[in-house]
């Protein structure tokens, strides 16, 4: 008897963990005489606990016969994996190797649609897509079906077509609460994305996602695959096919977009990451520099499409404090009150101004050398009421200034600039504003910042941020706290949750 095996090498492939995939391996008598395989077939190896084998139940072969092995791969964790399983027998030994990745599964990947558009001021082409790794560990994209990555897919209601531009091949890393940006690319860019300026794309795609689609993640490249278990993620308008939005849907904003009416719907993150109640209508609102879409009242906010080279939210490692601890949060000069109307020396102040001044220290362990605040929350044109009167702030770009603190000390405030342009009604929901460090930000150094608001209208109020910064390694950035400018009356008070 002779024992052959095949294949010399069993590829399980992409499995989630706490699932399971099973293959044969093939085991042939090429001999003349009845070939007798030991019942016990080892597995060594560093992922050896990770596989399993099953013999057939007779261990007997015919000359010219042959039989199965089953081998089972249960990944305990992501990663690759790699082990050796030997098979004994009268007509010699044969060695396997094994192995197989181990992906999170489906339902625990907590990657989101953060922000996107399916048409915008350059026209239908003029779109993007924003993912968002919403965990603390590095996501490597893979697969469980051999297809070749995941796959962004637009699809209307009771449509026959479903349009799938955007493929995230397999092996791409998306860092922990880092973005990955997805743009419209078609005719050179001609018509296509417009909003480069504030973040070109890491992925393009030509083909265009219908305005009033659904627009939907899933972890298989096989359209024939997507069903609910392989979605990711989606977000769709009321006209979109139920695979592709959650709950009934959003309103689509009107096609005739004016030049200056930069939007995008982006998702609400008030808590500090993105909120993902699985419905879109409570998690995403709909913001425009101009406070309209198509003449229609929005939000005043501004799209703020984020790649995987920018910074990251990093709230619990910029220590925030105040630039004079003898003085109260309320107090100058933590937080100033002019109310001269038009004060700033430019419009959206009529009723002056609220300037708000507070310490960050960097505790990243790696130099800063980026440093911005995404506004996340805010009392501001077109925001939703809740009942009473609400103030209408806007932020405002502001220069350095020397201010002196109760103890007589002179202090350097930097100033803040709105990074995204043609925010003429001042900065909204989404807006961030991004401050000159002057060279990078050393580990345990501080840089005093302040926020200008104006003040359009008063009332109660709500201004709460993002740190996003850029160090040696995005991936350190902490997730689940949040720099908090809150207070009531006319003016807002920052304070680290």
């Amino acid at each position: 008897p002779v024992l052959a095996a095949s294949p010399a090498t069993l590829a399980l492939g992409n499995v989630p963990t706490g699932s399971k995939a099973t293959l044969p391996v093939t085991l042939s008598n090429t001999g003349s005489a009845p070939l007798v395989l030991n019942a016990s077939a080892p597995i060594t190896g560093t992922d050896a606990a990770q596989f399993t084998v099953t013999m057939p139940a007779s261990l007997t072969v015919a000359p010219g016969g042959s039989t199965s092995a089953s081998v089972t791969f249960t990944p305990a964790a992501i990663g690759a994996k790699t082990a050796t399983l030997t098979i004994n027998s009268n007509g010699g030994t044969a060695t396997i190797a094994l192995t197989g990745t181990g992906i999170l599964p489906v339902s625990g990947v907590g990657i989101v649609i953060s922000e996107f558009r399916t048409r915008g001021t350059a026209g239908g082409n003029d779109e993007f897509v924003e993912l968002y790794n919403n965990t603390n560990q590095a996501l490597t994209v893979g697969t469980s079906d051999g297809s070749n990555g995941w796959l962004v897919a637009a699809r209307m209601a009771n449509s026959q077509t479903t349009f799938a531009p955007i493929t995230i091949p397999n092996g791409t890393v998306i860092p922990a609460h880092a973005h990955l940006l997805a743009i419209n690319n078609s005719n050179n860019g001609i018509g296509a994305y417009s909003l480069g300026t504030v973040a070109p794309g890491d992925i393009s795609y030509t083909l265009d996602l219908p305005a009033g689609a659904g627009v939907a993640l899933f972890s298989t490249a096989n359209v024939g695959n997507f069903s609910a278990a392989t979605r990711l993620d989606a977000v769709g308008f009321t006209s979109a096919d139920p695979l592709y939005r959650e709950g009934a849907g959003l309103q689509l904003a009107g096609a005739n977009v004016a030049a200056s009416e930069q939007y995008s719907y982006v998702r609400k993150q008030a808590s500090g990451t993105p909120q993902d109640t699985g419905d879109n209508v409570q998690d995403f609102m709909l913001v425009s520099t101009t406070g309209t879409v198509a003449g229609v009242p929005v939000v005043l906010g501004a799209p703020g499409p984020e790649n995987a080279t920018g910074p990251v939210q990093n709230n619990a490692q910029l220590k925030t404090a105040l630039i004079d601890p003898q003085q109260s949060s309320t107090a100058p000069p933590n937080r100033v009150r002019d109310t001269t109307s038009n004060g700033c020396g430019g419009a959206n102040c009529t009723l002056g101004t609220l300037t708000i001044r507070r310490k960050f220290t960097n505790k990243t362990g790696q130099s800063v050398t980026q440093l911005r605040f995404r506004i996340i929350d805010i009392t501001t044109l077109h925001t939703p009421n809740a009942g009473g009167a609400q103030a209408d702030l806007r932020a405002l770009d502001s220069s350095d200034v020397t201010v002196t603190t109760s103890t007589g000390t002179p202090v350097l405030v930097k100033g803040t600039t709105l990074e995204q342009a043609g925010q003429g009604l001042g900065g909204g929901l989404n807006s961030a504003l991004t401050v000159a460090l002057g060279g990078a930000l050393a580990p345990n150094a501080s840089v005093n910042v302040q926020f200008v608001l104006g003040v359009e209208a008063g009332g109660s109020f709500r201004f709460l941020i993002n740190v996003e910064a850029l160090t040696g390694s995005t991936a350190n950035s902490n997730q689940k706290s949040r720099a908090a400018v809150k207070g009531g009356g006319a003016a807002p008070e920052p304070e680290q949750r």
